[in-house]
């Protein structure tokens, strides 16, 4: 059914003051948490509270964790090249299996993310990357495809949370370093 120039095929759950944007495409299970902010298209997909994807992407078979924001054009592609359709071990055995985000990953413009990607808590994925299978993080920067090379440390202290201590964080890191070579 057509709402507001979004197509929502359910069985659709949208928690309170959820902003569905024209051009939404939610089709089977599909459970948003309260205050997302969703455009693009959604299948089979829980996204806890506060979830931003405010700009046309895909996003299948997938779990969003809190306050986690998809920029523009990401892609979390959930099924693997050549399946056979058949059950994947790589994938817990499930057929289809897009990204899994821990609360408050970001992942950059374009990016596409290959079946059975995981992101960690606070993990921020840079824009125009393909990410290959695995688990990222927590709290971490990917700059490329293959950790450990291209992942750096956000915080230093894995019980910060990046929310609520302005003195842990990629700024922090650096002073850290810095004042530690002189």
């Amino acid at each position: 059914r057509r709402r507001g120039g979004a197509f929502i095929a359910g069985p659709s759950v949208i928690g309170p003051r959820c902003r569905v944007r024209p051009g939404a495409y939610l089709r089977g299970d599909v459970i948003l948490g309260a205050s997302c902010i969703v455009r693009g298209e959604l299948k089979n997909v829980v996204a806890l509270d506060g979830v931003e994807m405010g700009h046309v992407c895909y996003v299948g078979d997938s779990v969003l964790g809190f306050e986690s924001h998809l920029a523009a054009h990401v892609v979390t592609a959930n099924l693997p090249l050549l399946s056979n359709n058949k059950s994947d071990p790589r994938l817990g055995g499930r057929r289809k299996c897009g990204a899994i985000l821990g609360d408050r990953a970001q992942i950059g413009a374009a990016t596409v993310t290959s079946p059975g990607t995981f992101l960690g808590k606070a993990t921020v994925v840079y824009p125009g990357l393909h990410l290959r299978p695995g688990t990222y993080g927590p709290r971490v920067l990917v700059k490329g495809r293959a950790p450990p090379d291209d992942v750096v440390p956000l915080w230093e202290n894995s019980d910060d949370d990046p929310s609520s201590d302005s003195s842990s964080g990629p700024a922090a890191v650096a002073s850290s370093s810095a004042s530690s070579s002189k």
